[in-house]
């Protein structure tokens, strides 16, 4: 048998086919495992809006006895498309034409809460019988940054 009858055997092209077949799942398993895909959903119900209008008079929104012109809650959701679970991921929300007033955060369906990142919470750090400084105050009204421990698949 020469080296061309053995090469043109359909033994050796099965082979040959699942050793490529393998190799290319491999290579395909590697690249879109360091790829990861984060979808993020963002929801903003109006609550509450100022207004004075000559027909029915004054309308006031007031948060915390502070009369403001719009209350708008939003709901951020973030999904994990991923094929693999992720540890220790931060989440950054913030806005540039509005302020952020409060927060609450949670994982669906789990006892669990998100907490700040400990970079975020030291910007933040105000000593005890100290005012928060103005770069603070627009910090907390701008942004908040969150770490995550860990983002499953779905």
């Amino acid at each position: 048998m020469n080296i061309l009858t053995f090469i043109q055997s359909e033994y050796v092209s099965l082979i040959a086919g699942g050793l490529g077949g393998v190799t290319t799942a491999w290579i395909t398993q590697k690249v879109l495992n360091k790829r990861g895909v984060f979808t993020y959903f963002v929801n903003h119900n109006r609550m509450g809006l100022t207004v004075e209008d000559p027909t029915f008079g004054k309308l006031t929104a007031l948060w915390n006895g502070t009369e403001i012109p719009n209350l708008y809650l939003s709901n951020i959701d973030l999904i994990n498309e991923s094929l693999i679970d992720y540890e220790n991921v931060v989440v950054k929300a913030y806005t540039s034409d509005t302020k952020l007033l409060s927060e609450q955060t949670q994982i669906v369906d789990s006892p669990y809460s998100l907490e700040w990142t400990d970079k975020y919470r030291q910007q933040l750090y105000v000593a005890d019988g100290a005012q928060p400084a103005e770069n603070q105050w627009a910090l907390y009204n701008g942004q908040r940054e969150y770490l995550v421990p860990v983002m499953n698949r779905g």
